[in-house]
């Protein structure tokens, strides 16, 4: 029987598409021996199940222990995203391997998975076997695989994300989906924030009264600066950082290029949590006696307005300003709901409530949603409607979240591992472990490091 080949543009010298029209004509054979004894059997696939960061233009391998015929493969193999798009493309035998070639590139920071079923065949024929059995119909699977591509998140530079280890005493450090370093030296560090170019990182060491400074270029400690007792919390405005110090009643305020202490500004009650508005005028904090909202002029710490009964009970959840529209939300973890007001402290608004003892403690933003964690699952939320997106629930709490400024990635700290998802469905693509139960806060840096 005549073999119709044709050469394809893939660069590969030698590589040929078998003609299924012709091959697939001929029915399947069982084995004769003594010139063949087996069937053929599946080996591997690549890219191989959970790779990241794959090539926007990668063929889809699968290997076998002798040569295929690939005009079986049609309507056996099929590649789709996790959104459900089939991807069209035609098959090529590479000597004991068959490949898959999709028509155009993948799309970027986007899951896909592949599978194979079925009775494809050898180049004698042969229907394939499976655990020492043929397979003769369309549907059993042989092989499959699921992997995540490249995007904006692994182009030119990674993303760091830091994570606030408050038993480890540590601030741990990643890039996309591994380790990259640990920073220590800190004693029971409460709070942790970055410079707005992303060049420092502030962590404060609340068991020594004192702010670290880092360099994130060079990982080396820069300064520490003594500060009232306890500080916490810490929000950055411009060059300007701002520190809750819980026990000393006050907010301390630093300059970030002389490194060195402004103001304190004293308080009359036990501030808890903080954030700043987008104008670097006022700060936001919790009255932990009275959960009461309180909004300080930033200049000289002068109480601007109190929202009375924010939140309840312990203060647990998290203070957060839209990077865009200023808004402010807090994680009323006590009253399982997350509240708004304006910048200037209008009327509060319950944005979403949860079930008793579903606490929300964190949020996160990226240009067109918000994310929650709140008691073991995280939520993705529409930011104009407020529409749950998506969900995912744990098997312990989620302690904290952010997502990367490209928002392809987000980060959440569960149990005793950092978690990166998907941000498109939630989907985990990697489970990083720590091996500590201290861990809390997690931040995305602004830029990309090489």
């Amino acid at each position: 029987m005549r073999i119709v080949q044709r050469m394809l543009a893939t660069g590969l010298p030698g590589i040929v598409l078998f003609s299924g029209a012709l091959l697939s004509c001929k029915p399947d054979r069982e084995p004769v021996a003594p010139v063949e004894i087996q069937r053929p059997s599946t080996r591997a696939i690549l890219p191989a199940p959970g790779s990241l960061i794959v090539s926007r233009g990668s063929a889809i391998r699968m290997a076998f222990d002798e040569g295929m015929n690939p005009g079986t493969f049609p309507g056996h193999f099929k590649l789709w995203s996790i959104l459900g798009d089939t991807v069209p493309g035609i098959f090529q035998g590479v000597d004991t391997s068959v490949l898959f070639l999709p028509d155009q590139q993948l799309q970027p920071g986007t899951i896909y998975q592949g599978a194979l079923r079925g009775r494809v065949r050898d180049l004698q024929n042969t229907s394939i076997g499976l655990n020492g059995d043929g397979v003769f119909d369309d549907t059993t699977l042989l092989m499959n695989t699921w992997f995540y591509t490249e995007g904006e998140y692994s182009t030119n530079g990674r993303y760091r994300i830091f994570l606030r280890d408050r038993k480890g005493e540590a601030v741990r450090v990643f890039a996309a989906f591994d380790s990259v370093g640990i920073y220590t030296g800190f004693k029971a560090p409460e709070g942790m924030a970055l410079a707005v170019d992303g060049s420092e990182l502030f962590v404060s060491s609340t068991g020594r009264d004192s702010v670290v400074f880092i360099s994130t270029a060079t990982n080396a400690e820069e300064k520490r600066i003594g500060v009232a007792a306890y500080p916490s919390s810490m929000a950055v405005s411009g060059t300007t950082l701002y520190v809750i110090n819980i026990n000393g009643k006050a907010v301390t305020k630093i300059d970030i290029t002389s490194k060195s202490v402004i103001a304190k500004y004293s308080l009359t009650f036990f501030p808890g949590r903080l954030a700043v508005s987008l104008d670097g005028q006022t700060l936001y904090t919790l009255d932990q006696s009275t959960g009461d909202l309180v909004l300080l002029r930033s200049t000289d710490g002068t109480v601007i307005k109190r929202l009375t009964k924010a939140v309840k009970g312990v203060i647990e959840g998290d203070i957060a300003v839209h990077p865009t529209t200023g808004t402010v939300y807090i994680c009323n973890a006590g009253d399982f709901n997350v509240k708004t007001t304006d910048p200037a402290g209008g009327a509060l608004q319950v944005l979403t409530s949860y079930p008793a003892n579903v606490k929300p403690i964190a949020i996160a933003f990226d240009d067109a949603h918000y994310y929650v964690a709140a008691g073991k699952t995280l939520f993705k939320y529409d930011q104009s409607s407020g529409a749950v997106l998506a969900s995912l629930t744990f098997a312990s709490t989620v302690k904290s979240v952010t997502v990367i400024p490209t928002g392809e990635l987000v980060y959440a700290p569960v149990n005793m591992s950092i978690v990166v998802l998907d941000a498109k469905t939630l989907t985990v693509l990697k489970e990083i472990p720590t091996n500590s139960s201290g861990l809390e806060s997690i931040i995305a840096s602004p830029n990309k490091f090489q």
